[in-house]
C-alpha cells in the first residue's frame, strides 16, 4: 500500500491530480449501434482549487458519444471551483471502429492463398 501526504493551508488552492471516472460506455452510442471501441487517452486531469472543493474523481458520461466523435477536456463539465491546468482543446476519449492486425488475417481467410511466383525467377515466394 502506498500514501502520499501532502500539508495543505484551508485558503491556499492545491494543484492535484483527479482521476477520470467513465460512465454508460457499455451503452455508448458509438460502441451500441456501430460496433466502436473506446480508447482513452487520459486517466486523470491536473487540476487547481482550495482543497474544500477537491472532488474524489470527475464522471466523464459517454452516453451520447458517437462513432468517431472525440470528448475534449472542454467538453466536460466542472464546478465553479474547479480549474484545470490544461484545460484546451486535450483529447480524453475517442470512440473508434476495432483496427485488426496482421495476426488476425489468416483467421478470416477461408482458404488458403497460393503461391505466386516472382517476375523475376522461378522462385515461389508466399505473401
Amino acid at each position: 500500500m502506498h500514501a502520499d501526504f501532502l500539508r495543505v493551508v484551508a485558503g491556499h488552492e492545491v494543484t492535484v491530480h483527479v482521476p477520470l471516472h467513465f460512465i454508460n460506455e457499455d451503452s455508448c452510442v458509438g460502441v451500441k449501434k456501430s460496433g466502436g471501441v473506446i480508447s482513452h487517452t487520459m486517466t486523470e486531469v491536473e487540476v487547481n482549487c482550495l482543497p474544500k472543493d477537491l472532488p474524489e474523481f470527475i464522471e466523464v458520461d459517454m452516453a451520447g458519444v458517437d462513432l468517431n466523435q472525440i470528448v475534449h477536456l472542454s467538453d466536460l463539465k466542472l464546478r465553479k471551483a474547479l480549474a484545470s491546468r490544461s484545460w484546451l482543446r486535450v483529447l480524453t476519449t475517442i470512440c473508434r471502429l476495432p483496427t485488426f492486425t496482421l495476426l488476425a488475417l489468416p483467421l478470416l481467410t477461408t482458404r488458403r492463398l497460393p503461391k505466386a511466383r516472382s517476375p523475376r525467377s522461378n522462385l515461389p515466394y508466399d505473401f
